[in-house]
């Protein structure tokens, strides 16, 4: 995570109140990769940012994309995996 080049300031990610919960959101200006979680968790997860919600993504996209460095731009594999959801 720390090879991405955040859109916001790391230390204060923008934050979204969805179904009563808070959820913090981070986008990578690079590679277009976003990243949520609720604020009351310290792990990041791969997500898709929709036009009125935040979805997680599937814990496979997660584990690649959190464990791998930024890949310096987007890659149409990334487009594949956003278009998965969490059921």
């Amino acid at each position: 995570m720390d090879s991405h080049v955040w859109s916001d300031d790391e230390s204060a990610p923008h934050q979204i109140n969805q179904d009563g919960k808070v959820i913090l959101h981070r986008r990578c200006m690079v590679c277009g990769r976003d990243f949520a979680r609720e604020v009351t968790s310290s792990e990041w997860q791969a997500a898709h940012l929709g036009a009125f919600r935040i979805e997680f993504l599937p814990e496979s996209v997660t584990e690649i994309w959190v464990n791998q460095e930024c890949p310096g731009q987007i890659l149409e594999a990334d487009i594949e995996q956003r278009r998965l959801r969490r059921s």
